[in-house]
Formats: C-alpha cells, sequence, structure tokens
C-alpha cells in the first residue's frame, strides 16, 4: 500500500570480505553499497510508485571469479486514485 512502511533483509558473509548492495534492478535506485560481512536490514519510511520493482541484494568478493550471488523479490505498491 502506498506510503506503507517496508524492508529489505540480506545477509551478507564470505572470506575474505564481500562487497555488496541493494538495489532496484528496475530503477537503478540504490539503498546500500558497503565492503564486509553483514546481517542488513533497511527499512524504508514510505513506500511510493518509485520504489515498485525487483529489489535484489548483490554480493561477491575477490575469490568468486567475478561470479555475483543475487537473491531478490518483487515489491508492488497500490497506489490511492487523486
Amino acid at each position: 500500500m502506498e506510503n506503507a512502511t517496508f524492508s529489505i533483509e540480506c545477509n551478507f558473509q564470505a572470506h575474505p570480505d564481500p562487497t555488496w548492495s541493494i538495489m532496484n534492478l528496475n530503477t537503478g535506485k540504490s539503498m546500500l553499497f558497503a565492503n564486509g560481512s553483514a546481517d542488513v536490514t533497511m527499512q524504508s519510511p514510505g513506500a511510493s510508485f518509485d520504489d515498485i520493482g525487483l529489489w535484489v541484494c548483490t554480493g561477491y568478493n575477490r575469490l568468486s571469479n567475478e561470479k555475483n550471488v543475487t537473491r531478490g523479490a518483487n515489491l508492488t505498491v497500490l497506489c490511492k486514485l487523486p
């Protein structure tokens, strides 16, 4: 529902430490980009039409031979009519 909060949970664990990101593949909107192993929960203050799309967590490290590990989920936002 429009203006409702939503969260994205990702677990990045690797040795050596991974480089990772949380982003919307459809819009290119990025929520976070960092290095290091971590459990991450990102919470949006309110969903809008601009948040619709495939949100993914992607991680890799120097031993992954340029192959990324990606998980994601589609977000649908029901918008109110004016």
